[in-house]
């Protein structure tokens, strides 16, 4: 027994030796990985007119007359530490790449594969180094890499999108979109869809992870069962039009709140759980001549899970005055703004109670631009006007309030306007490629 009772104890003492070892080198490696420093930026703009080849066989899937329908693509655009943004205006008829990066840390690539039922477009940015290298080489003070996505108009695809560390901006208005994918962490999230899909959607599925994340009009996606995912943020989505269809959606929230604004002709059918917060639906029963239904099943974990009927929100003078919640008053507030011709009045009455009490001086910065890229969707370029010219009055070194208000004066064919707020913003955030781009094109056209 002694014997075995020291081989044992030799064994194990042996075991706990190489194990401490390996500790070590594990240590050692990872360490050298963790600190790994990044090599110096050099950032370099990515030349106009870059775009992803188009394939040998038909090019994009563009209608083109009485030709037989193309094959549909899939967009995969894979990114990371970057800001990014889509849009759906194109010069060419192909999926064009702009915006800067630091090319001595990133890698850009793309590929394009044929298959039998579809073409697939990849779109690749990421470390050169690793996530050690990708780490290291952020600083809140140096530039940072920003990509722009450029896509031809009546584009039909499906858009898988996979994000994090950077923010996303997406504006999907004028494509045909069958399929919608997105996972997307650490950075503000923005999906527009200003104008109905031109296609019915086969799926959507949205999540988010330490980001706050706006949805504006997601009746337009046209999609009849979808999920959203969130954890550690904010969540607002907005239907602000008329719905295609009855639509369910499966929202889940882990930490953080969830608003859902939704216009007064859909009837609601919520099942939603929270474990520590709240839930607040309007009571539909009530409701007659709804066009369709809107059913939500999910739930919260913490936070708080709300729907909002636009016409049953109070009147801001009414929510100010009698002392409402800081939830109840901002509903107040962005119903004020929206309401027809009251912008003005809202912008008044909001300076009355911010100079009464400076605690109801509730909405943040990007509140109002949510506001405002609301009403540049109803094509209220006016009230969009007075509501990014308030912003910038309350934030004056807020490069994205003069950056929306030059976009406001230039919908409205006010283009001398425009070039002055796109270069205040461009003054205030000089790495904003989108608008430089924007002011290089216009500057071109007046030539």
């Amino acid at each position: 027994m002694a014997g075995r009772g020291s081989c044992a104890k030799r064994t194990f003492v042996g075991c706990l030796g190489c194990g401490g070892i390996l500790t070590l080198l594990g240590l050692f490696f990872g360490a050298g990985f963790i600190f790994h420093e990044p090599l110096h930026p050099v950032f370099t703009t990515i030349e106009e007119g870059f775009a992803v080849a188009e394939t040998n066989e038909a090019g994009l899937n563009l209608p083109n007359g009485d030709a037989p329908a193309p094959k549909p693509v899939r967009l995969r655009l894979d990114v990371e530490a970057a800001d990014l943004k889509v849009r759906c205006n194109a010069p060419s008829e192909k999926v064009e790449v702009g915006g800067n990066y630091d090319k001595a840390n990133f890698d850009l690539d793309h590929e394009v594969t044929e298959h039998e039922e579809y073409t697939d477009y990849h779109i690749r940015f990421r470390p050169k180094g690793g996530f050690s290298r990708m780490w290291s080489s952020i600083d809140e003070n140096s530039q940072s890499n920003s990509l722009d996505i450029w896509l031809p108009q009546g584009l039909l695809l499906a858009l898988d999108l996979h994000t994090k560390l950077g923010s996303v901006d997406l504006e999907l208005g004028g494509l045909a979109v069958s399929g919608l994918d997105v996972d997307h962490s650490m950075g503000e999230f923005e999906l527009r869809m200003n104008e109905p899909n031109r296609v019915a959607m086969d799926r959507m599925s949205l999540k988010t992870s330490i980001s706050n994340a706006t949805v504006f009009d997601l009746q337009n996606l046209d999609f009849r069962h979808g999920r959203v995912e969130s954890s550690v943020g904010e969540l607002l989505i907005s239907n602000s039009g008329d719905f295609q269809g009855d639509m369910n959606l499966d929202l889940e929230m882990t930490l953080g709140d969830a608003r859902l604004e939704v216009p007064d002709n859909v009837r609601v059918e919520a099942s939603t759980r929270v474990m520590i917060g709240e839930s607040r639906t309007p009571s539909s029963r009530d409701k007659e001549n709804t066009n369709y239904v809107l059913r939500i099943n999910g739930g919260v974990t913490i936070g708080e899970h709300q729907v909002v009927y636009r016409t049953r929100l109070p009147e801001l003078h009414e929510a100010s005055d009698h002392k409402t919640s800081d939830l109840d008053l901002q509903e107040a507030i962005w119903d004020s703004f929206l309401r027809v011709d009251h912008t003005k009045t809202a912008i008044e009455e909001y300076r009355r109670i911010s100079l009464s009490d400076p605690n109801q001086y509730v909405l943040g910065k990007e509140q109002f631009i949510k506001i405002g890229k609301k009403l540049l969707k109803e094509e209220r370029l006016n009230d969009a006007v007075l509501t990014f010219s308030f912003a910038a009055e309350l934030y004056p070194d807020y490069a994205d309030a003069y950056d929306y208000l030059g976009e406001a004066f230039d919908l409205s064919g006010e283009t001398d306007q425009a070039l002055i707020w796109y270069k205040k913003s461009l003054e205030l955030e000089p790495d904003n490629n989108y608008t430089r781009r924007k002011v290089r094109r216009m500057q071109e056209e007046n030539l």
